[in-house]
């Protein structure tokens, strides 16, 4: 009985990355391109990466957070918490807490803000309830929430 290897995630990206090279290869001369209405930008090259494939950092992955919470929190707890990496875009509406505020307070977030430097964001969506509600102080209760959308 021969045994299948599992792929590896690098073996998985660079097979991707050759099968979208080639869908986005001109498929005709330009002239034949052109009568035909084929353009490279009209192609379906495939969903690009999506969040469920890019590694999100952890509070277990950055060793800052990882030391100022491992008191509270498990390391099992502390790989359930994202923190948005530097430079992604904070969604409108959405609920965050910045986990190097002090105090840790919820706090929605209008558009056109994106994670800086020396900020970790933890988006609630994305966070147990359990582990959201110790993150800010709150086992059970009010929101706790500070709207920040008008601003």
């Amino acid at each position: 009985m021969q045994r299948h290897d599992p792929e590896t995630q690098a073996q998985k990206e660079l097979r991707d990355d050759q099968q979208q090279a080639q869908q986005r290869q001109r498929k005709h001369p330009d002239d034949l391109a052109a009568r035909l209405g084929n353009d490279a930008s009209d192609q379906n090259v495939g969903p690009g990466v999506t969040e469920r494939e890019v590694m999100i950092p952890t509070a277990y992955d950055v060793k800052e957070i990882n030391r100022a919470l491992a008191d509270d929190f498990t390391d099992d707890d502390l790989k359930q918490i994202p923190i948005l990496p530097q430079g992604a875009a904070l969604e409108q509406g959405a609920t965050y807490v910045d986990l190097a505020a002090s105090p840790r307070e919820a706090f929605k977030i209008n558009a056109g803000h994106h994670a800086e430097e020396g900020h970790y964001y933890v988006p609630k969506a994305k966070t147990p309830y359990e582990i959201w509600n110790r993150l800010i102080g709150r086992e059970r209760g009010t929101s706790g929430v500070k709207d920040e959308t008008n601003q």
